[in-house]
């Protein structure tokens, strides 16, 4: 889908492209970001939602710092 990665300099390019962060508009030296766009692929914007939930999931079962970290802010967005 995205071809050649290479056409993109920097990884915030093509995570722009692909609509999954907003794109920056510089004019006069000042930056302003952009809104997200729901245009382009679908499937490519739910992905990484979907790997952070799985993430959080599993990553929240484990006994160390990381899984109680997890498991108290899973707690509090409830």
């Amino acid at each position: 889908m995205v071809g050649d990665g290479k056409a993109f300099e920097k990884g915030h390019d093509l995570a722009a492209w692909l609509r999954l962060m907003s794109a920056e508009q510089s004019t006069g030296g000042r930056q302003r970001p952009r809104g997200i766009s729901k245009r382009g692929n679908r499937c490519l914007r739910t992905l990484p939602v979907h790997c952070a939930r799985l993430s959080v999931e599993t990553l929240a079962q484990r006994a160390d710092g990381l899984g109680i970290w997890l498991r108290h802010i899973v707690k509090s967005q409830d």
